[in-house]
């Protein structure tokens, strides 16, 4: 309600009236002096002070100074005497000197007074206007929270007209929970005592306002405090931007700390509620295009069972949700009123359409996790009744900057874990491989080996990364041509030889490769011990010329028994049928030896291409085939006496005679050639077990040099020798083809032994069939 003071409704009446009023008001005061003049001697001038106040009051300086003018003209008109006489006496001077000082006195009160509430008018129509034109709210009230006065500024902030704010009390538009916090404030100021807070009201709409609050109490002209005034700034939208930078720079900071993805975007799931939505939930695309639910958040810890159900619903591909359009579009989703429609669009079933319509979704808003041109997921923000907050498209923008830093998160922690598989699957073929690996520089700087390059050269990894690889490679593409040549066709393949760490040589051949990189080329050597190799084509050749050796002696044999008859015929000798026989014999034997050398061979061969050796089975008896062997080997030598001692007469087998006859002869020739002192020589034959569980057991005993300990597992392997026995010929296949043979049959070939007192070798045999796979 606007109130005017005199001076206000004396400038809005026109001047004609005003000047009229003190001409009128001058008249009268003359009537009613020129009535009353015959009663009153001397006659006052009251009447004129009046007309002078009145016309002050009513006109203005203007009228006023009119009506003393027009009143001392009419005191001496009628009211000096006689009339009309203008012959003025010093009494009646002096009274109308005295009206018009009085008169000015009075005229000139008003007019100060007049000034004096103009510029109080003007300075409350300019406080007026700073408090309806300020940014802050402005709000009065009395000791009892009743509104005394608010500004539009206010009124706007609450959402309402100020009438309907007016007859409401501040504590109408606070939450519930925050009514405490504004008594307390309300009760401090009412004590004296000025506030200043964040605080936050409730609008009429329901939505909340954040506000910065400067309280203080309001006096009476007594001292007494009869209200509180309090300035409120709009700070909503600038804490919502902070909150929205706090929210970012936190899932910022949660996203940096792990690579474990599932578990950080459960954190900004909860760094989400309550500061963006309500509920937030997070769903990953995962290989195969299976959408999982890694992360869910809700405010209300009551939601908790709640919660778990949803977790359990993971978006599916059949049903166009909400998820999966944004999933299968990679554009944002908002839905700033979510409708019981679209709720039961989006139910997977009618337990899912329970889930959804009990946690009563208000507003809802689907972000792509869009990074590196790939959807990766979504995210689901909701609000609920609870909050009653509806999102705008600022929340939109901050979901959707959430959405990109989640997805830049979850595409760098699978990067990671796909280098990191890489790495892994190389340092895993890098360090696993049985090959020696070195990577070094152009200038032949060595920057890694593996393992196995390591155990070959016998230095530590220290040892070698920094350091020349000249330091163990002796030969190769390390200088003069052959260096040229890697560099220039990238590609080395040759043989040379690494110093060991104990000055020792290891033979290798190698594949060097150059392989470029970000920070320039580096050649990566794949080197393999051919000690063995060279070993094995070392024994070959030795194999080879004792397997000539050994043909050589049968054949000297049949070469000298022939040449010895046909000289016998071209003589004309008469034929002698003992010697005749005797040579016929020997030949015989010679080439039933070269014989059995010719398939030891063959043998050997098929075992070498990965073939297998085919028995020819049939009965055979053991002890027959023990005492024929054993006396062709006595007849070969002189220094051995060899016995064959057999626990039964016959021991009938189901086996490869000749195979089997090899394998004695093998044993047999062994303790011949190994005790060259001679000595004696035993083979013991007995049969242990019965029916099909029957085992043949022949067993070689010798007195000659024995095996060493550390031989005794490789002995049967080929090309392998004791170490013992090196000068000795033999060619290391001999064994281990009767080791085969042995198993083939389904039995077993052991070996016991001490060095330098002799070895025992043992044979078991099934008697029945028994074929070995």
């Amino acid at each position: 309600m606007e109130i005017y003071t005199p001076v206000e409704g004396r400038t809005q009446r026109p001047a004609w009236l005003r000047y009229g009023a003190a001409i009128l008001l001058v008249v009268l005061a003359s009537a009613l002096t020129a009535a009353s003049r015959q009663w009153l001697m001397p006659t006052p001038l009251a009447l004129y002070y009046g007309v002078v106040v009145l016309a002050v009051w009513y006109g203005g300086l203007g009228p006023g100074l009119t009506s003393i003018g027009l009143s001392l003209f009419a005191i001496a008109f009628w009211v000096f005497q006689p009339i009309p006489v203008w012959a003025l006496g010093w009494s009646e001077l002096s009274r109308l000197v005295t009206f018009a000082v009085v008169s000015l006195l009075i005229t000139g009160l008003s007019a100060s007074r007049d000034r004096a509430e103009a510029e109080m008018r003007a300075s409350e129509r300019r406080f007026r206007t700073m408090l309806e034109t300020a940014n802050e709210g402005v709000w009065l009230i009395d000791r009892d929270a009743r509104t005394q006065y608010l500004n539009d500024r206010m009124a706007a902030l609450l959402g309402a007209t100020p009438e309907r704010i007016t007859a409401n009390s501040v504590l109408d538009f606070v939450f519930p929970e925050d009514t405490s916090a504004a008594r307390e404030w309300i009760d401090a100021n009412l004590a004296g005592r000025s506030e200043e807070l964040d605080f936050r009201f409730r609008r009429v709409d329901g939505e909340e306002v954040l506000v910065v609050a400067g309280t203080s109490p309001v006096r009476d002209d007594a001292g007494r405090v009869v209200g509180a005034l309090g300035l409120f700034t709009d700070v909503t939208a600038r804490r919502r931007a902070e909150a929205a930078l706090r929210l970012l720079d936190e899932a910022g900071r949660a996203l940096a700390s792990s690579l474990d993805y599932e578990e950080t975007l459960q954190r900004v799931a909860w760094l989400a509620v309550p500061v963006l939505a309500d509920w937030c939930v997070v769903d990953l695309l995962e290989e195969g295009g299976v959408v999982s639910r890694v992360a869910l958040a809700h405010a209300d810890p009551g939601h908790a069972e709640l919660a778990a159900g949803l977790l359990a619903h993971s978006p599916s591909a059949s049903i166009a949700g909400p998820e999966e359009q944004v999933i299968r579009t990679g554009a944002s989703l908002f839905l700033e009123t979510v409708t019981d429609e679209l709720i039961r669009a989006a139910a997977q079933s009618a337990e899912h359409l329970e889930f959804l319509r009990s946690v009563g979704v208000v507003s809802a808003i689907v972000v792509p996790l869009s990074a590196g041109g790939m959807v990766h997921g979504a995210m689901t923000l909701a609000t609920t009744a609870g909050s009653n907050r509806h999102f705008d498209k600022d929340d939109l923008v901050l979901a959707e900057q959430l959405g990109r830093r989640s997805a830049v998160a979850i595409q760098n922690a699978r990067l990671y874990r796909d280098a990191h598989a890489a790495e892994a699957r190389y340092r895993g073929l890098f360090e696993g491989t049985k090959d020696g690996i070195i990577v070094f520089e152009p200038d032949g700087k060595c920057v890694d080996v593996n393992p196995a390059m390591i155990e070959m050269v016998g230095y530590d990894r220290a040892e070698l990364v920094g350091f020349p690889a000249t330091l163990v490679a002796c030969g190769g593409p390390w200088s003069g041509e052959e260096a040229e040549r890697l560099r220039r066709e990238g590609l080395w393949r040759g043989d040379f030889e690494l110093r060991r760490k104990n000055g020792s040589m290891l033979a290798v051949e190698s594949s060097i490769t150059s392989v470029p990189l970000p920070t320039g080329p580096v050649y990566v050597g794949v080197l393999r011990d051919i000690s063995e190799r060279r070993r094995f084509e070392q024994l070959q050749e030795e194999f080879l010329s004792a397997l000539a050796h050994d043909l050589m002696n049968p054949l000297t044999t049949v070469r000298g028994q022939t040449q010895l008859q046909r000289r016998r015929i071209a003589r004309g000798e008469p034929l002698d049928e003992g010697r005749l026989n005797a040579a016929l014999e020997s030949i015989d034997t010679a080439s039933l030896r070269m014989s059995r050398l010719v398939d030891e061979l063959a043998d050997v061969m098929r075992l070498r291409a990965g073939s297998e050796i085919d028995l020819h089975r049939e009965s055979f008896d053991l002890v027959a085939l023990a005492r024929r062997t054993a006396d062709e080997h006595s007849r070969a030598t002189e220094r051995h006496q060899i016995e064959v001692i057999s626990e039964v007469e016959t021991l009938i087998g189901f086996w490869d005679g000749p195979r089997l006859e090899r394998v004695l002869g093998n044993l047999l020739g062994n303790a011949i050639k190994y005790s060259p002192e001679g000595g004696e020589i035993t083979i013991r034959i007995a049969r242990e077990g019965n029916g099909d569980a029957e085992v043949a057991v022949l067993s070689v005993r010798d007195c000659g040099v024995g095996i060493p300990q550390a031989d005794l597992s490789l002995i049967f392997e080929r090309f392998r020798r004791a170490g013992n026995v090196e000068s000795f010929a033999g060619s290391g296949i001999g064994l281990a083809g009767a080791k085969r043979i042995v198993e083939l049959h389904g039995g077993t070939i052991s070996v016991t032994s001490t060095e330098g007192q002799g070895s025992t070798f043992t044979v078991r045999l099934p008697t029945a069939v028994e074929v070995q796979r």
